[in-house]
């Protein structure tokens, strides 16, 4: 009988909850499909499926360049506008930005209608840093603030592009402008509240910044242009991100003195490669060694690495596979063939159009045991001999060298030989009868290797 099973799951970034999956226990298995044979044979698929989902959803950033027109996905607090081209003001990716702004009276652009923030306290609150975290950079009477909870792996790096703008530091001389100082500085700010309730304050620009004088249709005088910020997760969990401007001021004639913050383009930073690790950078050809790639950051899903090698003697997988569970460092292991004679591999590992190299030194195997057994035999019996490698003979092969101290009551051949590809290779002795017990040994001898073995030889 064919049974044909569809299942549908659905991914959030708040992490897996649709009520199709709600007969899950904490166990992440259904109590209904436990007690079926199908049960049994879905169950593995649908937490394979739960385990997907998860990965999915800490890799997901809502409107980060507001191309819905809107801020959708984002909390908002004060004087908050989206914006494209009529600002005068091309936005760095896609249509529009997001224009936070202390205050606008809405007479220089009819795009930019009026609208005035909020005060420092209120914009502390919704940011959920704790109250006086914007003091240090200023006394703010009206401030605005844009919010968004993202989870996050570790390792992972978002970058967002601002542009700090102000009508501040071009100033008349007259009672409607003062100029910049400690006390009169609207500034720019970013703010990262960790999964552990730490709260990282930056500042992005202020009045002091540099600045280039913005068009006509633009409310305000000058801009510094488009910068990146950027924070990377430390741990993995939910990353509250906050953007906003503050108008910091405690003279009343600056009142009237607006800035703004121009935010785009807030995404996941590219995964690049960083490097390849060999480990040992020398090894005896058959073992094998520890690798690893290294990516920049944490990759939001799996991210193939291709792989070459120069030297068959070292076989490296054709590609390695990064998921955003390992974080930035993949590990695996290489695999080594014997050699004959030193040999230098050069590895190479290729992501988009970065490449990194590496390189890896395989040395010839050596003798490191040889012992017979029994250790004790009746002269005209015969014993069996064993000689090991540290690694793999190479192409050529390996050959031992035998000799024994007393051949009269052991004799050994001349040699023995290890086949390419081979550790180790046992062989017959011969001992002959003796009129009483007399000890035997054995030597054998590989280049620079020389390994004794004793036995007893008995009537």
């Amino acid at each position: 009988m064919l049974v044909r099973v569809t299942m549908s799951f659905s991914c959030r970034l708040e992490g897996v909850g649709d009520s199709s999956l709600s007969n899950l226990g904490s166990d992440g298995k259904s109590s209904i499909m436990k007690s079926t044979a199908l049960g049994r044979l879905l169950t593995p698929l649908i937490i394979a499926a739960v385990s997907l989902c998860a990965s999915q959803a800490m890799a997901q950033i809502t409107n980060g360049s507001f191309e819905t027109g809107n801020f959708s996905g984002w909390t908002q607090r004060g004087d908050t506008l989206i914006q494209n081209v009529s600002l005068g003001i091309s936005p760095p990716d896609g249509s529009y930005t997001a224009l936070l702004a202390t205050a606008t009276d809405g007479t220089v652009n009819g795009a930019v209608p009026a609208g005035v923030g909020v005060s420092q306290s209120s914009i502390e609150t919704f940011c959920k840093i704790p109250a006086g975290t914007l003091s240090g950079h200023g006394t703010g009477l009206k401030c605005s603030a844009i919010e968004q909870d993202i989870s996050m792996l570790a390792g992972q790096k978002i970058t967002v592009q601002w542009s700090f703008l102000t009508n501040q530091t071009y100033n008349d001389g007259t009672a409607l402008s003062i100029s910049p100082d400690l006390t009169n500085n609207d500034f720019g700010f970013a703010t990262v509240v960790t999964p552990a309730n730490v709260t990282k304050l930056t500042k992005l620009g202020d009045v002091n910044s540099t600045f280039s004088i913005t068009n006509a249709a633009c409310p305000f005088i000058a801009s510094t242009g488009f910068q990146t910020f950027s924070f990377t997760a430390t741990t993995t969990g939910t990353y509250s991100l906050s953007l906003g401007v503050v108008h910091a001021s405690t003279a009343t004639q600056d009142n009237g003195v607006n800035s703004a913050l121009l935010i785009d383009s807030i995404q996941f930073a590219s995964t690049d490669l960083s490097r390849i690790v060999l480990l040992p950078a020398s090894v005896i050809g058959g073992n094998a060694i520890s690798s690893a790639v290294v990516l920049t950051v944490t990759p939001t899903s799996s991210t193939a690495v291709t792989l070459s090698s120069n030297n068959t003697a070292v076989q490296v997988p054709s590609s390695v596979s990064v998921l955003p569970s390992d974080g930035t460092t993949k590990h695996f292991t290489t695999p080594t063939q014997g050699v004959d004679t030193n040999q230098v591999a050069t590895i190479t590992a290729t992501l988009g159009s970065t490449t990194q190299t590496t390189t890896v030194t395989i040395t010839p195997a050596t003798m490191d045991n040889f012992h017979m057994t029994p250790t004790s035999i009746q002269g005209g019996h015969a014993v069996t001999g064993i000689v090991h490698l540290n690694g793999f003979a190479g192409p050529s092969g390996v050959t031992v060298t035998l000799s024994s101290d007393t051949p009269g009551a052991c004799s050994p051949p001349a040699s023995v030989f290890i086949p390419s590809g081979s550790q180790a290779k046992s062989f017959t002795i011969a001992t002959h009868p003796v009129g009483s017990s007399t000890a035997v040994s054995v030597t054998a001898t590989y280049g620079s290797s020389v390994i004794s073995s004793p036995l007893t030889v008995t009537p």
